[in-house]
């Protein structure tokens, strides 16, 4: 059995090794792995941020000018909208 284990440092700076042999007939590439989707998830994330906090205002709007009952659920959303910008 071929060891391909590869010691390598992580973030924290500790030694590990990989958890298991790459499949038969499968060369492991570890100096310039794959990156299947990772550049669509720079587009697709904040997309789909945007679109979520424009149904959020539009709703807050609804509830305050058209409906004109703005209640405890609608701060909810106020709440986690400020939550949300404050992680980012």
């Amino acid at each position: 059995m071929m060891s391909h284990h590869r010691p390598f440092l992580s973030p924290r700076g500790v030694d590990t090794t990989y958890a298991a042999e790459p499949p038969p007939g499968d060369t492991p590439d570890y100096d310039h792995p794959a990156r299947n989707g990772v550049c669509l998830l720079f587009v697709v994330i904040p997309l789909l941020m945007a679109i979520a906090t424009i149904m959020v205002i539009l709703r807050l709007y609804t509830r305050k000018f058209i409906v004109r009952n703005l209640g405890a659920d609608d701060c909810k959303h106020i709440k986690f909208q400020k939550e949300v910008k404050a992680k980012s």
